[in-house]
């Protein structure tokens, strides 16, 4: 099921006709199944049962994979083949085929498809994770190195410049677990436990107690000894917001929260790591939770991930382009 808008035929609906859904609709007819499902920017995506990937929504940059460039407002197939996942961030997708080859397509106006290069034999190895930002890309390969690629104005690619890259670039030498992707900035977990971040960081989302950018990788809240002393095991990160899980089972966030959408009940930036179970009323939120018999939020890590709509996937390799 979708709801929304419909201006290019996001909702597919079989109509391109502007409107809005406030209820749900159902996408496709009969007894479709459908598996994962991803939304960029006025297109979505979505992965049946059976492994066969669709689109629709705008085309107009190639965002639904299909080179006619021509708005879809119902399903259609991307290539032919079996794929096992898909995700999207602003006008940039990536497809996961079955055979593990990472396919990019849409818009690369900063090279955040990384077409020069991405097929050289230093790239042809097994990627255990990539996300998307706005206009950039970030992957740990299965050795655990870091790559960057793609716009660069704001530090999100950490080469300490503003030069945007067509191809990856690693960054440094460390083994790397963990990564997130927000709007124009990028965070990853070192094998250590030891969050770093860098990029955009004027919402606070970059965890240091400032505003400013970051062109390199800074170490998160080192100002606060507790912190720094904890290993984190995972993190995520939408526009900008970061999230972060202790291996103590402490969750935290930071950054954007002008309309509270952070969920810690204030509103205002938030540029030091708080723990979400510190800033609620408990008693409140259980007893809500019990009413409606839901898990109460923000108890669970998964909630506090889903909230922030990261998305990974394993395995992940050689750039090609969309036609499997």
């Amino acid at each position: 099921y979708i709801y929304g808008d419909n201006l290019f035929g996001q909702s597919g609906q079989n109509s391109l006709v502007y409107g809005t859904y406030s209820l749900p609709q159902r996408v496709g007819i009969g007894s479709i199944s459908w598996g994962n499902i991803v939304a960029g920017d006025d297109f979505t995506l979505a992965l049946r049962s059976d492994s066969k990937l669709f689109g629709w929504g705008r085309n107009d940059l190639g965002q639904l994979g299909i080179v006619d460039q021509l708005n879809k407002s119902s399903p259609s197939q991307i290539g032919t083949g079996d794929w096992a996942a898909v995700v999207a961030k602003g006008n940039t997708a990536y497809g996961l085929t079955s055979d593990n080859l990472l396919y990019g397509w849409g818009y690369n106006e900063f090279g955040q498809l990384g077409t020069e290069k991405l097929i050289y034999n230093d790239y042809v190895k097994s990627w255990t994770k990539i996300l998307a930002g706005f206009s950039h890309t970030v992957a740990i390969r299965s050795d655990g190195a870091l790559f960057t690629w793609g716009n660069n104005a704001l530090g999100q690619l950490g080469t300490n410049d503003t030069i945007a890259r067509s191809s990856g670039v690693q960054l440094g030498s460390d083994s790397w677990i963990d990564i997130a992707a927000g709007r124009d900035s990028t965070f990853a977990i070192r094998s250590d436990g030891k969050v770093f971040a860098w990029g955009e960081g004027t919402s606070g989302q970059l965890g240091n107690n400032a505003t400013i950018n970051r062109s390199s990788p800074v170490q998160v809240n080192t100002q606060d000894p507790v912190f720094s002393a904890k290993s984190f095991v995972q993190i995520s990160s939408l526009n900008r917001n970061l999230g972060l899980l202790a291996s103590d089972g402490i969750a935290y966030i930071v950054g954007e929260n002008t309309s509270g959408q952070a969920g810690v009940g204030t509103t205002g930036n938030i540029s030091i790591p708080v723990e979400f179970n510190n800033l609620v009323n408990e008693s409140a939120i259980q007893e809500y939770a019990n009413s409606v018999g839901i898990s109460p939020y923000p108890r669970s890590w998964s909630q506090v991930a889903y909230r922030l709509n990261t998305v990974s996937y394993t395995h992940l390799r050689a750039h090609e382009t969309p036609e499997h």
